[in-house]
């Protein structure tokens, strides 16, 4: 369980840095 998680919570931090390049894209 705990280790599930994590990985949600690393998904989740992915998620977000995924989001935040694509942005950094679109501006430039």
């Amino acid at each position: 369980m705990r280790t599930k998680h994590t990985s949600n919570s690393l998904f989740c931090f992915v998620f977000l840095c995924y989001n935040i390049f694509l942005s950094l894209s679109r501006f430039c």
